[in-house]
């Protein structure tokens, strides 16, 4: 495959993924709202589960194909893309408000992930039975969010709330359907077209994963957390990229480690991994000191991922 032709269809397979997770993701926050869940756990749970897919098939097909260093650094550099440069870009712009139940819940859920993965992957490699428990950690996730959202639906028939009129299940079904088949159609066209890019310049798939892929497949929670920012709904923007974190973790890496063992490189273990720790500590420090962000801790953010980013290219 060309050099020019390898790009083209790289930009085509952003198209298909950024288009069809834009589809499910209004698709699950409509869902979200038919079923009268809060805005933060909307953000942290199905509008999160829809955004975290591209990471999801990106992954676990790299992992299928053998492509395992590219499987790794997309997991890992997903997050750090959603805190460093998404989270910060959003952040320079705009007070960003943060629910301290939130950083007392699901922060600290996604601080332990990432120190939970920086030890299990101290023997150089993701295992099945450490995928296993990964997937573990997913189904205790899902049963909390569960609980959460039969709380918040307890609470608004307490408070005797109007459902909502124009809520379409089948419709909202559909578009996530679709939205969803065009983001596995276009992750494995990512995965080729990476490989093709990453071998004509000499650059190691581990780093193409954890910058040019996993900046790729963090587009739609980029995309997420504009609209939200635009329209008001800053809750979604955080609690999104937070559930994404944690699901890129645990869930990512536990499908994709149990397609195959997932070696982790140095780079990754002794670099990427301490600098998504590094970012998770920032974001709980940050939003318990004022309540929320500020203009120049965006600006933080946005400096460690450039740095990031120029070592990695070094």
């Amino acid at each position: 495959m060309s050099l020019w032709l390898a790009i083209l269809l790289f930009f085509v397979a952003l198209f298909l993924i950024l288009k069809g997770a834009d589809w499910f993701v209004d698709a699950a926050a409509e869902m979200a709202e038919g079923f009268h869940v809060p805005k933060v756990l909307m953000g942290a749970t199905l509008v999160s589960f829809a955004t975290v897919a591209p990471e999801f098939f990106v992954s676990v097909m790299a992992a299928a194909m053998g492509k395992v260093e590219m499987a790794v650094g997309n997991a890992v550099g997903s997050p750090i893309a959603n805190i460093g440069l998404i989270l910060g870009c959003c952040v320079c712009f705009t007070f960003m408000p943060v629910s301290q139940e939130m950083l007392k819940r699901e922060c600290v859920m996604m601080l332990a992930a990432v120190v939970l993965l920086f030890f299990l992957s101290f023997n150089k490699v993701i295992t099945r039975p450490i995928s296993l428990f990964f997937l573990f950690l997913v189904f205790l996730y899902i049963r909390y969010s569960l609980r959460q959202a039969r709380n918040a639906r307890e609470g608004w028939r307490r408070e005797g709330a109007i459902p909502k009129a124009d809520f379409n299940l089948k419709r909202e079904l559909l578009f996530f359907s679709a939205g969803a088949l065009m983001v596995i159609v276009g992750s494995r066209l990512l995965i080729l077209t990476g490989s093709s890019i990453a071998m004509y310049f000499g650059i190691s798939e581990s780093v193409i994963g954890l910058t040019l892929v996993a900046f790729g497949t963090s587009l739609p929670e980029f995309f997420t957390a504009v609209v939200a920012v635009t329209k008001g709904h800053k809750e979604i923007s955080v609690g999104n990229i937070v559930g994404a974190n944690i699901l890129d973790i645990i869930l990512v890496l536990g499908v994709s480690g149990l397609v195959r063992p997932l070696p982790v490189d140095v780079t990754t273990h002794f670099f990427a991994i301490p600098v998504l720790l590094l970012l998770s500590v920032l974001l709980i420090t940050f939003g318990t000191t004022r309540r929320g962000f500020q203009r120049w801790e965006g600006g933080v953010f946005v400096a460690i991922y450039t740095l990031y980013i120029y070592y990695l290219f070094l």
